[in-house]
């Protein structure tokens, strides 16, 4: 009887030829890291209030819902932090959690240029506070 041997497995075509790109790709962001640089620099940025608006205020339901998780997601890092000077009780909904950020972000445009993070956070001082 004939004894099997195990080839070496043969990629495809497509499969090599795109590993060659990404070796090129990495090679010259070794060649030139300022450009790698300044472009993590660009996509490394934090969303603003005014962006956190656009996404509340949009026509669009994913552009809404994509709003109203960042928001829940502010909230669960206070939760998570304990942050002292905030009180978010059992019964409160994330809607209405919702409709004050965008109610504060409609009332004060020159806030939009703020981090949306630290915007959620003050609106949840104002109006959440611990006595």
């Amino acid at each position: 009887m004939p004894q099997l041997q195990a080839r070496p497995a043969r990629r495809a075509p497509l499969q090599a030829y795109f590993l060659w790109i990404l070796a090129g790709l990495m090679l010259a962001l070794m060649i030139n890291p300022e450009g790698a640089a300044a472009q993590s620099t660009r996509s490394a940025r934090f969303l603003s209030a005014g962006a956190l608006h656009e996404r509340l205020a949009s026509p669009d339901r994913a552009a809404v819902e994509a709003g109203r998780h960042y928001v829940m997601g502010v909230l669960d890092t206070l939760i998570l932090t304990k942050d002292a000077q905030i009180c978010i009780g059992a019964d409160v909904r994330l809607d209405l959690v919702v409709d004050l950020v965008k109610e504060e972000l409609s009332k004060n445009p020159q806030m939009h240029r703020f981090n949306a993070a630290s915007f959620v956070r003050e609106v949840m001082y104002s109006h959440l506070k611990c006595i």
